[in-house]
């Protein structure tokens, strides 16, 4: 297929030229895109079993900045990239099940980035788009997407110790593997949650990056994966996990 060149204007913006990119980029010939509600589709995803990615629709013609074309870029080859690399559904073992919300939002986050950097391989180009993405909603929402209080401080039996410690590994794994700057909004420096963990900077670099290293370019196991960082975590700072 010949090269497709995502380009930044409204007239671009249309599910045909949306879709003939998506099937470059991947190289899948049945994908389709498609611009749906924001009421019905907040955020961008993809039905994995009938190759369609949902964006939410936007007026590109209603004098929107570049970084908005830019997002939506981003956000495209990211569901891409679920279609490309994406493992296939595996069955919990029961000995996971107490730990499942935690397991699953560390498993979704490397998952991402997993996905990304092997799109990122072949795509050289897209890595910047992925980076920008990230530092982009870090900056915009000040959030850590994975890492929601109703889903880690609300699990029982972790408090904001935990959130911060979680955190701080989001934090890295993102300034690693996206090689993203994640720069809290002016005046909220002391909110940088890595800062109040002691000792999580050097576990990350000698425990966690040997496996992470292998894993980005690989199709091993995310949820084992996830649960070897769990175990690198609960070893490390017992007094969170066994109260």
């Amino acid at each position: 297929m010949d090269t497709i060149i995502f380009k930044y204007s409204p007239d671009f913006m249309t599910t045909h030229n949306l879709t003939e990119y998506a099937r470059y980029i991947t190289g899948i010939d049945d994908i389709t895109v498609e611009l749906a509600d924001k009421k019905l589709c907040k955020n961008p995803y993809v039905d994995l079993v009938n190759k369609i990615i949902y964006l939410p629709k936007t007026d590109y013609f209603d004098n929107l900045d570049i970084d908005i074309f830019r997002i939506t870029k981003a956000y495209l080859c990211h569901e891409c990239a679920h279609l490309m690399y994406q493992e296939e559904k595996c069955i919990i073992p029961e000995e996971w099940r107490n730990d499942f919300l935690i397991l699953r939002k560390i498993e979704n986050t490397i998952e991402d980035l997993r996905i990304e950097n092997l799109l990122g391989n072949e795509h050289k180009e897209l890595r910047d788009d992925f980076k920008f993405l990230i530092e982009y909603l870090w900056k915009e929402q000040y959030a850590i997407p994975p890492l929601d209080n109703d889903t880690v401080m609300g699990h029982g039996r972790f408090g904001d110790f935990s959130y911060d410690l979680l955190g701080s590994l989001y934090w890295l794994l993102q300034k690693r593997y996206r090689r993203a700057e994640l720069i809290p909004p002016s005046g909220c420096n002391n909110l940088l949650p890595f800062k109040t963990i002691k000792g999580i900077d050097k576990l990350f670099e000698n425990e966690f990056v040997p496996v992470l290293d292998i894993f980005i370019n690989t199709k091993i196991s995310s949820w084992e994966t996830a649960v070897k960082m769990l175990n690198i975590l609960k070893k490390n700072y017992p007094e969170i996990f066994e109260a």
